[in-house]
Order: C-alpha cells, then structure tokens, then sequence
C-alpha cells in the first residue's frame, strides 16, 4: 500500500473527519471569512489593499468564488483535522506541516 493510499484510508476510514464539500458555507473558517470579506472590498476598490489581513490566494473567475471559498473551506477543515497549522509569511499564506512551510493558494488550472 502507498503512502498516499494509507493517508486517504486514515480520513475516510474516520467517521469524525470533515471530508464533505458543503452546498452552501457553513461556519466557514477565520481564513475562508478573511479572504471573502477582503475580495468584496477590493470589488468595489480596485486600490483596496490591507498587508495585515491573514487571507488566502485565490486566483479564480467571479463566477466560480463561491464554489472556490467552499472547496478550500472544506479542504482547510480537514487539515487543521488533521492537525495542520496556517501562517501568513510576508504577502502569502503557507501551510505548516512538522515545521516546513508549504505556499497554499487556489488558482484556477490554465
């Protein structure tokens, strides 16, 4: 069996796990709430800019936002589940996993 293979049997082998993607956001985490606040401020400012504000990177369509701050809600879930941690470093945001910091943003596939 598989490194990868033994992590995805861990999750869906746990009843506990987050692992569903929701229709609608629900009790959305600090990073999901941050990043939609600051996208609805810079839509109506295109100046807009707050450096201190801990957000996620997502590169994706309007029209696919909604559907984006869903996934990597649910995907943010599971990590911290997991027992993963988020930083801001600098302008980015990376994930922590045993101290090595990872860039984690969402970008649409060219």
């Amino acid at each position: 069996m598989s490194f990868i293979q033994k992590i995805v049997d861990e999750i869906t082998s746990d009843p506990k796990a987050p692992v569903k993607v929701s229709a609608k956001l629900n009790k959305p985490d600090i990073l999901i709430t941050n990043t939609e606040e600051y996208y609805k401020k810079t839509k109506n400012d295109i100046f807009y800019r707050d450096d201190k504000v801990f957000k996620l990177s997502i590169s994706v369509t309007d029209k696919n936002k909604k559907r984006a701050f869903r996934l990597m809600d649910a995907l943010i879930k599971l990590l911290r589940y997991r027992g993963f941690s988020f930083e801001r470093e600098y302008y980015s945001t990376k994930m922590v996993i045993d101290g090595i910091k990872i860039p984690f943003r969402f970008k649409r596939a060219s």
